[in-house]
């Protein structure tokens, strides 16, 4: 059992085993008895109070982490939605380079196929022109040209049109007929052509020919000329199917019928 003495100061105090003395008090000059700390010991040490966080506090941190993590969340799946929109949108691009590829391949083919085509043609028009330049140093001497096509066309004696070629014949207005000539040349030079027009009452003007006439002969296609208007100053044509012959020399080159109405 501990001894428990007071000091001449009035402290209180015990002396322990291991020889630390432990004070319990003091007992003040007017008798009041104080503890260790100075304060009387019938008074209650006044304590601080302790402040507590308001609980609001960690309402609004779990909130804001909540807010965070939605507005991960939602990053994440707008992030995600955009990656399966841009593969779908490159799997679409790759479906039409495809077929724009397949396209460009069968066009490619068609390009090559018809080339083919094409040269087998300029091979065969080469041919034919080779065999067409040979008949005509042949058959210049008979005939100057191919005649491709004959059209009429109604003039007066000034040569002025009366109408176009290739439109109707009209016995009331028809004066002098004017006959164009579409040609394929088989030599060039100057060449003279005779003319026999043969309507319903038999051969037209004098002799076995209506008329004569030189004109230019030019190789190759797509050539033409005129020749002279033949017929009346004032309309003295009779109604019906008329011939029209061009020859030159003994040999008959073209014929055409028309009719004047």
């Amino acid at each position: 059992m501990k001894k428990i003495s007071i000091s001449q100061d009035g402290v209180i105090y015990s002396v322990n085993p291991d020889n630390t003395i432990t004070r319990y008090g003091r007992i003040s000059p007017d008798g009041q008895l104080e503890k260790p700390d100075g304060t009387p010991a019938g008074v209650p040490s006044v304590q601080t109070p302790v402040r507590r966080r308001p609980v609001w506090g960690y309402w609004l941190v779990i909130i804001l982490l909540l807010l965070a993590v939605g507005f991960g969340v939602y990053a994440f799946m707008h992030q995600l939605e955009q990656q399966e929109r841009t593969i779908a949108d490159n799997r679409e691009l790759r479906q039409r380079a495809d077929s724009i590829s397949g396209a460009l391949r069968q066009k490619e083919q068609t390009i090559d196929h018809l080339q083919r085509e094409l040269a087998a043609v300029n091979r065969s028009r080469f041919e034919a022109e080779h065999m067409l330049d040979a008949v005509g140093a042949q058959a210049s001497s008979v005939m100057p040209l191919l005649v491709t096509d004959i059209t009429f066309r109604n003039i007066r004696g000034t040569r002025q049109p009366q109408s176009g070629y290739g439109t109707a014949l009209r016995a009331s207005d028809l004066r002098y007929l004017q006959a164009k000539v579409d040609y394929y040349g088989l030599v060039t030079g100057m060449r003279t052509f005779s003319v026999r027009v043969t309507g319903p009452n038999g051969p037209l003007g004098n002799g076995d020919y209506a008329f004569r006439m030189e004109r230019p002969v030019e190789k190759g296609g797509g050539h033409s000329f005129e020749l002279v208007g033949f017929g009346y100053a004032e309309p003295r044509w009779t109604p019906g199917t008329y011939r029209y012959e061009i020859w030159y020399g003994e040999s008959l080159i073209a014929r055409r019928t028309f009719k004047v109405i």
